[in-house]
This record gives C-alpha cells, sequence and structure tokens, in this order.
C-alpha cells in the first residue's frame, strides 16, 4: 500500500511540473522509488523437493477394490 502511495506521489508532483505526459512519468518513478523502499514479499508456494511423483513398475498387480465409499 506505500508502494501505491509513493507512486501517487509521484504522479502528482509530475503533474505539476510536466502535466499529463509528467504524471505518467512521475508515476513510473514513483512506483520505482516505492518497490526499491518498500520491496514486496517474497512469493510462496510450491517447491521442486515438495514433488511426488507416482511410480509404476513392469508386472505389478493393479489393486481391484470392491465395496462401498
Amino acid at each position: 500500500m506505500a508502494r501505491l502511495a509513493v507512486a501517487a506521489a509521484g504522479a502528482a508532483i509530475g503533474f505539476i511540473v510536466g502535466g499529463p505526459a509528467g504524471a505518467s512519468l512521475g508515476w513510473t518513478l514513483g512506483t520505482l522509488i516505492g518497490t526499491l523502499l518498500f520491496p514486496p514479499d517474497p512469493i510462496k508456494g510450491p517447491r521442486l523437493e515438495d514433488l511426488t511423483v507416482q511410480i509404476s513398475s513392469y508386472g505389478v498387480a493393479i489393486p481391484k477394490l470392491w465395496g462401498w465409499n
């Protein structure tokens, strides 16, 4: 949220200095500065070592289940 505030401040300053084109450049520079000051959290997700793979072997019986759930 702070990154967005810094970007908006950059856009406001850029608009005062250079009009709409200055606002666009100010937003870009404000976003860059906001990201440097307040870096985003690292993305957490599945990792390669969490991978479980089904294996098959030649000649192994295939189980059949009969009955209710």
